[in-house]
């Protein structure tokens, strides 16, 4: 024979059905039992409780005042989706305010429970056993109408299901839970279950469901991260991330802009052991002239070879560096970024760090970040010096020269290539000119 707590509809038990029957069979007999005073003030006895149980059985209320919800860390703003929980969030373990309307409540208990989207903490078989699917993160008995449940976002990433076999329930989530193992790092909806809970049936009785999300990873790197030199400036450029949950990237510089002299991408040079190796080298040669002539023909072709591949080099990449060479002990590839190094920000496929100094040379990394503020790790590390980029007018009146009017001035931005094609075309006709008068002589 089934329970009384089977259910016969849904959210209908008989427990709630065998009053209302027994209330109505009551009612009928009302007119025979007025001749009776004794009969029928049992019989009203029985209607009142009849009444009282059907009252209990189907008048539990829950209500969420979503708009005073409160978190213990200060919300997000709202284009960071503030009422999702991010690692930070979990990180301090931010605690997240419900303020509560219930009713009828008795003595049962009230639960919270959290499940995935797709599943149904409501039944039975959904919060215990091995079936269990949803995980419990507060519980308590109301002692008024009005009340604030306080619920950990520990508890709510932990996902401490009963069917795992280990810790579960409010407080079981520890810090440990802040770090997001899967490979996915898509946001993740999760529905809280507000409900009475009947201790001896465990049926639900009343509630209300509120969802949120929760991500705890950010995206993933950008790709070919390079850096083109500028006066006082990098311009940073980069392939875009292929992670679809990315609202933006984050510039990281070593040495931080104004910590010039505390940076950690300066390799070290030990001076005496340099000025050493020089002398023993120059006393070992010093017997022999044809070996010095050798060394120095040899030297002079290695300047050369040097020399020019890096006017190549400087050509093609504009002072870039793209590979992971440039020296740095902070910024490292496909690890999380250290904020103290954080320089600028950008989006789509390129940014600028302003505010930088000529002559030094910084390493650079990006990451990418997300919707609740998540960084990402670090992409490739790239460096490049600031220096002035002047064309040639421009250092030819710094040294003195006055470019005044007439078919020489020339006015807006010209590159290095343009104010050498104007000189030499100013050669090119002063040349001319002097062949035509020797002929006209």
């Amino acid at each position: 024979m089934a329970s009384v707590a089977t259910r016969v509809l849904p959210g209908l038990t008989l427990r709630a059905v065998l009053p209302t029957v027994a209330l109505w069979h009551t009612m009928c007999w009302i007119p025979r039992v007025m001749r009776h005073p004794k009969t029928f003030l049992l019989v009203a006895l029985v209607a009142a409780f009849a009444v009282l149980w059907t009252g209990s059985a189907f008048a539990q209320t829950v209500a969420i005042n979503e708009g005073s919800i409160q978190r213990s860390t200060s919300f997000r703003s709202s284009s960071q989706n503030p009422l999702w929980i991010s690692k930070s969030d979990c990180l301090v373990n931010d605690q997240i305010m419900f303020p509560l309307t219930v009713s009828n409540y008795g003595s049962y208990q009230l639960e919270v429970w959290a499940g995935s989207a797709s599943d149904d903490c409501r039944t039975p078989e959904a919060r215990r056993g091995t079936t269990a699917v949803c995980w419990q993160v507060w519980k308590g008995v109301p002692t008024s109408t009005g009340l604030e449940v306080m619920v950990s976002v520990r508890d709510i990433v932990s996902r401490n299901k009963p069917s795992e076999g280990g810790p579960t329930g409010p407080g079981s989530g520890t810090i440990d839970d802040c770090e997001w193992t899967e490979a996915t790092t898509a946001p993740q909806e999760v529905a809280l279950y507000f409900m009475f809970v009947d201790a001896g049936s465990d049926q639900q009785m009343g509630g209300a469901i509120w969802k949120t999300k929760f991500d705890l990873a950010g995206p993933t790197a950008p790709n070919s991260v390079s850096a083109g030199i500028g006066d006082t400036l990098v311009v940073v450029n980069w392939k875009e991330s292929t992670d679809t949950d990315k609202a933006g990237y984050r510039f990281y510089c070593d040495p931080i802009p104004g910590k010039e002299g505390e940076q950690t991408n300066v390799e070290t040079f030990d001076l005496d052991a340099s000025l050493d190796g020089d002398l023993d080298a120059n006393d070992g040669d010093a017997g022999d002239g044809g070996d010095t002539d050798a060394a120095i023909d040899a030297g002079d072709a290695d300047t050369d070879a040097d020399t020019e591949a890096g006017t190549e080099a400087g050509t093609d990449s504009g002072s870039t560096n793209t590979g992971s060479a440039c020296p740095t002990n902070v910024l490292v590839a496909s690890t999380a970024p250290n904020e103290a190094y954080y320089c600028g920000s950008g989006s789509g496929t390129s940014g600028k760090v302003s505010g930088l100094k000529n002559g030094v040379q910084y390493s650079i990394a990006v990451a990418s970040v997300d919707g609740v503020g998540n960084v990402g790790k670090l992409s490739n590390v790239t460096c490049a010096t600031p220096s002035p980029v002047d064309d040639f007018f421009k250092v030819y009146r710094d040294a003195g020269g006055q470019a005044g009017g007439g078919f020489c001035a020339v006015t807006g931005g010209v590159g290095h290539g343009a104010g050498i094609a104007g000189l030499l075309l100013v050669g090119l006709a002063a040349l001319g000119s002097t062949i035509r008068r020797r002929r006209n002589r």
